[in-house]
C-alpha cells in the first residue's frame, strides 16, 4: 500500500514538472520569438503566427496567446510528464530490486 501511495506521489509530481518546464519552455520561447510586440502593429503576421497569437483591442494589438497555444502547451507538458514519470519509476525500480 506504501509503494501504490509513493507511485501516485511520484506520477503526480511528474505530471506537475512536465507542465511547470513546458509552460517555462514556452514563456523563454515566446521571449525570443517576440522581442518587440510593438513591431506587430505594422508588421504583416504569418498564417503560422496567427495560429498561436492572437491580437486585439483589449491587449493593445500586442500578441496574445490563443487557446490553441495554451492547449498544445499543456499537451507537451503532459508528455514531458509521461516521459519523466518513466524515467523515475525506471530508476526507483532499480532501486528497489534487490542485488
Amino acid at each position: 500500500m506504501k509503494s501504490l501511495v509513493i507511485r501516485i506521489a511520484m506520477l503526480a509530481f511528474c505530471y506537475f514538472l512536465g507542465l511547470l518546464t513546458a509552460f517555462f519552455l514556452h514563456l523563454m520561447i515566446e521571449g525570443i520569438l517576440i522581442p518587440d510586440p510593438c513591431a506587430y502593429h505594422v508588421k504583416k503576421t504569418s498564417k503560422a503566427f496567427d495560429l498561436f497569437y492572437k491580437m486585439t483591442s483589449g491587449e493593445g494589438y500586442h500578441p496574445s496567446p490563443t487557446i490553441f497555444n495554451y492547449v498544445l502547451t499543456i499537451a507537451i507538458g503532459i508528455v514531458l510528464g509521461i516521459f519523466i514519470n518513466k524515467q523515475v519509476a525506471k530508476a526507483f525500480n532499480d532501486r528497489q530490486q534487490p542485488i
